[in-house]
């Protein structure tokens, strides 16, 4: 391939490796990629699903399974037959292994506009799976990854207006504690990162109903996880006593 050969910038040095080129021809040429694995188990996608991945055992056995699948994922895998694409197909839930991609840089920015928030919605849409409810919620194995679209809460809220209702959030991160402490949110850097965490559950301690319903009444266990937030509005006249969470 002309674009990623360095004959050329080192055709002495190269020459040198000549009879490496006996490897190139024995592997067809000059191709780029890695044969299509063999077909998976048909539990693959059971084992590699959001629901379980969350537990250590299952996570390990996704990972054993889809090692052999990297050519199937990043799309280098070199096709025969066009049953060598339905191989790959079956290996889509490896995909879950994967972090979510980064959120854009402007996604607190994004979900700021209650008025307009389809661009909140778009940037969101690789996460939602993180504050899901259900069996497909992804938050217990992509913990990290949506952590960082804590924004995406917005969404989430119920639009202004309505009744509170059960509101679905994901488990609050496990270093809230420590990331939500005095000592750390006294800090503009610190107190980003608290918020962050926090964004999910903002109704639970919202007090302005020109800016969306307070939800704890209806969500008591989900909001009690997020007790460390109450620290970031417990500013003079912004404070706000909560009920105590439900054991």
């Amino acid at each position: 391939d002309p674009e990623t050969s360095c004959f050329l910038e080192n055709e002495s040095t190269c020459g040198l490796y000549g009879p490496c080129q006996a490897l190139l021809d024995a592997a067809g040429g000059d191709k780029v990629g890695s044969s299509p694995p063999p077909p998976p188990p048909d539990y693959l996608p059971q084992v590699c699903s959001y629901e379980i991945l969350g537990r250590q055992e299952y996570f390990e056995l996704c990972g054993k399974i889809c090692a052999a699948a990297e050519c199937c994922l990043d799309g280098t895998c070199t096709s025969e037959d066009d049953g060598d694409d339905d191989v790959c197909l079956k290996y889509e839930p490896c995909r879950n292994l994967r972090p979510l991609p980064n959120p854009p840089g402007t996604l607190s920015l994004l979900c700021s506009d209650e008025d307009n928030l389809r661009g909140c919605e778009d940037a969101c849409e690789p996460a939602m799976c993180c504050f899901s409810s259900n069996t497909d919620s992804c938050f217990d194995s992509q913990t990290e990854s949506c952590a960082k679209y804590g924004a995406c809460g917005a969404l989430m809220t119920p639009d202004k207006g309505d009744m509170p209702g059960v509101v679905p959030m994901p488990p609050p991160n496990a270093q809230i504690d420590k990331v939500c402490a005095a000592s750390r949110v006294d800090s503009e850097t610190g107190r980003k990162q608290c918020e962050g965490l926090c964004e999910p559950a903002v109704c639970c301690f919202n007090t302005d109903i020109d800016i969306g319903i307070n939800c704890f009444s209806e969500n008591e266990e989900a909001c009690g996880f997020y007790g460390p937030c109450m620290i970031l509005f417990e500013d003079g006249e912004d404070e706000i006593i909560m009920p105590p969470a439900t054991s």
